[in-house]
């Protein structure tokens, strides 16, 4: 019998053991998939949907018209859903979301003042957007 330690609590059990004899957790030497790793799956499965639309579209269109058309609205489509995910991951990460609100306005403010050869207005805006930037690096693994 092959053991393997708990991923949850770090006690030995066996690797075929429905849950760990320490902590209670189901299959202890496999986690389930988090929200953020299930999401990025969704957008594997939206681009191939989109290819394989895309295809069906270019074999069964009997003119350029219709496959554009149809190329169009599959377009259309694929933004909205992929629009869909990307706003669930954010709510998913929403620590980290919080942080690019609170860095993207001052880092764009010294971007427009560095181009304006305005320095002090520049490191400003780098240190309003330090705190941002710290919560986005402390929230970086997926939850």
């Amino acid at each position: 019998m092959e053991l393997s330690s708990c991923l949850t609590c770090g006690h030995d059990c066996s690797k075929s053991a429905k849950a760990c004899p320490n902590c209670g957790q189901p299959d202890p030497t496999n986690l389930p998939p988090t929200n953020s790793e299930k999401i990025d799956i969704y957008h594997v499965f939206i681009c191939l949907g989109l290819l394989v639309f895309l295809l069906l579209a270019w074999v069964l269109s009997s003119s350029i018209t219709t496959f554009i058309f149809a190329a169009v609205i599959g377009g259309v489509i694929f933004a909205l859903a992929l629009f869909s995910t990307l706003l669930a991951k954010a709510v998913v990460n929403w620590e980290r979301s919080i942080g690019y609100m609170l860095a993207l306005p001052p880092a764009i403010w010294g971007f427009i003042n560095f181009d304006d050869q305005q320095y002090l207005k520049v490191f400003i805006a780098v240190i309003l957007c330090m705190p941002g930037i710290y919560i986005i690096l402390k929230n970086s693994d997926d939850k």
